[in-house]
């Protein structure tokens, strides 16, 4: 059998892993790896009134803010949270480290 007889998921294991959600630790991680949240949270489809009430609720615990973030984008938006979405956001904010780091969890994803 050649490799064109295989299902796309064994041959590309980052296309199931891309719709997958999010988990709870890998957004910590991001959080941890991302330097500006506020325009993540503006591409992942947050209000400007969902990113102040963050930064009034978690004064100036930098980190809290930014993984609250990505918990509530996770809240609001359920299954559809997932990996394909995260990348683009991180592609879209042009910051190449962060992109990298996501491509990272997703490879990881892909491969568990």
């Amino acid at each position: 059998a050649t490799s064109l007889d295989q299902p796309c998921a064994d041959v590309f294991p980052l296309a199931t892993s891309l719709d997958q959600p999010c988990s709870e630790c890998d957004l910590l991680k991001c959080a941890r790896a991302l330097q500006s949240w506020e325009e993540m949270g503006m591409c992942l489809g947050l209000t400007y009134p969902e990113t102040t009430e963050l930064k009034h609720s978690y004064g100036y615990d930098y980190r809290e803010q930014k993984f609250q973030m990505f918990m509530l984008w996770k809240r609001k938006n359920g299954s559809c949270a997932n990996y394909k979405t995260l990348l683009q956001a991180a592609e879209s904010i042009h910051d190449q480290q962060f992109t990298a780091f996501v491509k990272q969890l997703v490879i990881k994803v892909g491969t568990d």
